[in-house]
């Protein structure tokens, strides 16, 4: 299991997405992601957990919190924003490596009419399901340290400035200034 080959299972997970069917992709995806890990030996289902954690840990940074507070209505807590990052490498790999380079390219992603959410926390469990149901055991600790802050710097205060941060967003989603306090 390298880089490559657990982008490419996110992408296969992704397969059956509908944009006549809104709701239920998400759903749908967790069942994909968990049969095509089933085919695969513990020790990759190991693998693509740890990827999977060094894909939280690349996000776990100020401006995609930023992101993330706009597409939840200007407040996004700690778990929030872990479920946010889980629900991006769901979307994939041009959108999880595009975001991180720049938060607001997810305006194309909001507009994408098979997006259900901008959380998806069960999506980061199903590979130590998938390994516990393999070998009985819990999945081995993954070798990504996580921070203990987010890179870079908190640029906002308030719904205004989230506005300004991401124009393109902020235009995707209709955004008013009736967002809660951030």
């Amino acid at each position: 299991m390298n880089r490559d080959q657990f982008w490419d299972l996110i992408e296969r997970s992704r397969r059956d997405f509908r944009s006549e069917r809104r709701d239920g992709n998400m759903d749908g995806q967790i069942y994909a992601l968990r049969e095509l890990l089933l085919e695969l030996s513990p020790s990759d289902v190991q693998v693509f957990d740890d990827l999977f954690h060094g894909c939280m840990v690349n996000a776990y940074a100020w401006d995609l919190w930023g992101a993330a507070a706009l597409l939840h209505e200007g407040s996004c807590s700690d778990d929030g924003f872990t479920d946010f990052c889980s629900w991006l490498i769901s979307m994939g790999r041009r959108t999880f490596e595009e975001a991180l380079a720049n938060p607001d390219s997810l305006a194309a992603t909001v507009k994408d009419p098979t997006v259900e959410d901008f959380s998806f926390e069960e999506f980061q469990h199903i590979p130590a399901q998938v390994y516990a149901e393999m070998t009985g055991k819990e999945v081995p600790a993954y070798s990504t340290d996580y921070p203990d802050h987010p890179r870079g710097q908190r640029t906002w205060e308030k719904p205004d400035d989230l506005q300004r941060q991401y124009p393109q967003i902020w235009a995707a989603i209709g955004a008013t200034n009736d967002l809660r306090s951030v």
